[in-house]
């Protein structure tokens, strides 16, 4: 019996059809034709360094203004989870940044009360994370710099006096705010935030620098530690 003749047949490749997006809804069109005020911080800084992943969750986490306290290459690198050349144009970016915006510009915080505090900081309230900022202050109670000293619980940190202080000693101010955040939306100090405040305004006192506050921002208000003592 013959064998049945079989003819391989080979399928006709599927046709797809690429959606591409319209030229005028990506970025970079959108920032030559609309301004940078349309894009969020995430689209911009992918424009500025080109295809860097990560930033956006890194930035939801411990907030735009976290780019503020990064001061080297190798510490963006190690912050962002970046290249380093990606992190040699964000610090180029970042120092132009200070230096448009710079106390001869007229732009420095002045802080008179916790109301002007919860008035440039509330957005803390909005981070994932607990965060612990020292303001440093001159003679005028204008905030001449801001650093980052820890992310994470004061219950669970160890931070120390040298932590908070060493910013201040360097650039020999003669006083300090303290401020974060509490997570849940409640402002109370907790008991650690109370001894942490007091640990911190007696090393302060024997450097001669004043703690002139130690603020907790909630999602409604903030609380002063040192009012509570």
């Amino acid at each position: 019996m013959p064998a049945t003749s079989v003819r391989y047949k080979i399928p006709a490749p599927q046709s797809y059809i690429i959606h591409d997006r319209p030229a005028d809804n990506l970025p970079i069109r959108r920032l030559q034709t609309e301004g940078g005020e349309v894009l969020s911080t995430n689209q911009l800084l992918q424009i500025a360094l080109g295809q860097a992943d990560g930033f956006e969750n890194i930035l939801k986490e411990y907030g735009v203004q976290f780019l503020a306290t990064l001061h080297s290459v190798p510490e963006i690198v190690e912050a962002l989870k970046i290249d380093h050349m990606q992190a040699t144009r964000l610090l180029a970016i970042l120092s132009l940044g200070k230096r448009l915006f710079s106390p001869d510009q007229g732009s420095m915080v002045t802080i008179q009360g916790i109301e002007d505090i919860y008035a440039h900081y509330r957005f803390m309230a909005t981070l994932a994370k607990e965060q612990l900022r020292c303001l440093l202050i001159n003679s005028r109670y204008q905030v001449i710099h801001e650093e980052m000293i820890a992310v994470g619980s004061l219950d669970n940190l160890q931070i120390s006096a040298r932590d908070v202080f060493q910013a201040a000693v360097e650039r020999r101010v003669t006083a300090i705010i303290l401020v974060h955040n509490h997570p849940s939306g409640d402002a109370t100090p907790s008991p650690a935030d109370l001894e942490f405040t007091k640990t911190i305004q007696t090393a302060g006192n024997l450097l001669g620098i004043e703690l002139l506050d130690h603020v907790v921002i909630g999602r409604d208000k903030a609380e002063s530690c040192l009012k509570q003592q």
